[in-house]
């Protein structure tokens, strides 16, 4: 059970981060894509980047523990393309998808 009654309060408990090697392997019922998300822990608790990393696999998707050249999503807590381009230190190809945590 995820959540565990604290002082009257409802409270999630943290999971372990799990290491799943380079991406994630599909189960034979997943659906089929071509997307590779890989989730930047830069400015992310652990507990935030463990739930977007189980919530990308429910939904069928790979993630991949390294930014490389097979990512067509980079789910990140940074704001700017070019900081997310400082912290990989690679160019961000056109192609891949950027996608922020943070509100503008």
């Amino acid at each position: 059970q995820p959540f565990m009654a604290s002082g009257g309060k409802r409270v999630r408990e943290e999971e372990p981060e799990e290491d799943v090697g380079p991406a994630t392997k599909k189960k034979p019922d997943e659906k089929e894509n071509n997307v590779l998300i890989y989730i930047m822990k830069n400015k992310l608790s652990s507990g935030h980047f463990n739930h977007l990393k189980q919530l990308a696999v429910r939904n069928g998707f790979s993630v991949s523990n390294t930014f490389s050249d097979d990512v067509t999503h980079i789910v990140t807590a940074v704001l700017s393309h070019d900081r997310v381009e400082s912290i990989t230190q690679r160019s961000i190809p056109n192609d891949v998808e950027v996608v922020s945590t943070e509100c503008k």
